[in-house]
């Protein structure tokens, strides 16, 4: 076990908020958010904006450059805890973090839709719609565009490229509502 993983696991154990630093070749990406598992691959997170709980996140350790715990974290878990949130956090389903076939399967059951962001052509892509089909070595995603058209053949991202999976958020949530 690395050391980023034991202290990851003890930020878990102690159900405090912290900082996520991913690996992007030409920009910065962070996340705040409260582990819920972890296994020597993958780690599944509630995620959370300014005071506010707002989905679920699972990325690949190996994406992850550092990890932030510090006061700011400790005094952020203490305003959460203090607006009744903590529940909220800790109230979750089960995901299957045994592979990226095994997590989409799982996101299917329960969700239909998730957000894929993916590297493509040394470029973040930003893909959302629904899963249809979670194969071993990529997942296919029928996508809907910023206007809520749905495309008419689903694509194909290969697991290689995937940075970070999405899903139950309320950008996503109220999308999907709206979708043509």
């Amino acid at each position: 076990m690395t050391k980023l993983h034991k202290k990851l696991k003890d930020i878990r154990e102690k159900k405090q908020q912290c900082k996520f630093f991913l690996k992007m070749d030409k920009e910065e990406y962070t996340l705040h958010g409260y582990i819920l598992d972890i296994n020597e691959d993958f780690i599944y997170i509630h995620n959370v904006i300014d005071f506010t709980v707002d989905g679920y996140r699972i990325f690949k350790l190996e994406n992850l450059k550092k990890v932030r715990y510090n006061k700011f974290d400790k005094t952020c878990t203490k305003i959460y805890e203090a607006e009744g949130l903590t529940e909220l956090i800790y109230t979750y389903e089960k995901i299957n973090l045994e592979s990226y076939q095994s997590i989409f399967k799982s996101i299917q059951k329960i969700y239909t839709y998730c957000i894929i962001e993916s590297m493509y052509r040394d470029e973040l892509a930003f893909n959302i719609g629904e899963i249809t089909k979670a194969g071993k070595r990529n997942v296919s995603q029928l996508h809907f565009d910023g206007t809520g058209k749905l495309d008419e053949y689903v694509t194909e991202i290969p697991y290689s490229d995937i940075m970070i999976v999405g899903f139950d958020s309320h950008y996503l949530n109220v999308f999907q509502k709206y979708l043509k």
